[in-house]
Formats: C-alpha cells, sequence, structure tokens
C-alpha cells in the first residue's frame, strides 16, 4: 500500500485512483539498483508494459479465486489477502488491462544466501503452480 500511495502522491491522484504499473513496481524495487529500466523491462512483459494497477484495499479472500472475483477486484480498484489455500501466496493485485493479469505477492522472511530456498519459492509463485486451484 504504502507504494501505491507514493506513486498516486508523486502523480497527483487520489486514493484508489488508476497508476501504471511501470511506476509501482519501479517503487518496489531498492534504490542501489544501477540499471532500473533494465530491471523493469526484465519483469514486465512486453505487453504490459503500458498496462495500469489500482489498490485502495486488500480484502481477505476465503475461498478458491474464480474468475468473477478476480474481476470484482479490478473493478473496486482492491487487491485481495489470500487464503492459505494458495501455496507461497499472499497477496494477488489485479492488473488493468484488456487480459486477465495480477501481480503475485509473496510475504516472508528468508536468507538471501539460501539460494536453492529461494529457487523453490520463485518456482512456487509462477500462476501456473500457484493458481492451479483456481478457475
Amino acid at each position: 500500500m504504502l507504494a501505491f500511495d507514493a506513486v498516486r502522491k508523486l502523480m497527483g491522484k487520489g486514493h484508489g485512483e488508476v497508476i501504471p504499473l511501470r511506476a509501482f513496481v519501479a517503487q518496489l524495487l531498492p534504490l542501489d539498483i544501477p540499471d532500473d529500466e533494465a530491471v523493469l523491462n526484465n519483469c514486465i512483459p512486453d505487453h504490459l508494459r503500458d498496462a495500469s494497477i489500482a489498490c485502495n484495499q486488500l480484502v481477505y479472500l476465503p475461498l478458491p479465486l474464480i474468475l468473477d472475483k478476480s474481476l470484482q477486484l479490478a473493478e473496486r480498484h482492491s487487491g485481495g489477502v489470500l487464503h492459505e489455500y494458495y501455496h507461497q501466496l499472499d497477496i494477488f493485485l489485479p492488473i488493468l488491462y484488456k487480459d486477465i493479469a495480477a501481480v503475485l505477492v509473496q510475504v516472508d522472511d528468508f536468507d538471501e544466501q539460501d539460494t536453492d530456498y529461494l529457487e523453490s519459492i520463485l518456482k512456487c509463485l509462477r500462476p501456473t503452480i500457484t493458481l492451479n486451484k483456481s478457475n
């Protein structure tokens, strides 16, 4: 929510208004990255370069995520805090785009030196694995 607020304020927008996805992701990057444009180009697919995102609140989603719920979250400019039902996935932020897209967030504390753990987490966060019980 702090990343949304920071970008929103920089752009002079109100609570819950739409902001560029790229500006939101840039706000999440560490300050000491030498080439943040290269990182953004690497982590945001080409077809989502001009996409937007908005979130004025996070709502608890106790049941499996379904298409209608994803659309409702996007329409309400809300994100979802997911139930333990989803392996390694904690927050779902819909991207406002012509197709269904989302930012998937895992909230966890890990040791950066444990590369095996980091690799397993990255594999588990793939939508085909994490959202395989959803429709």
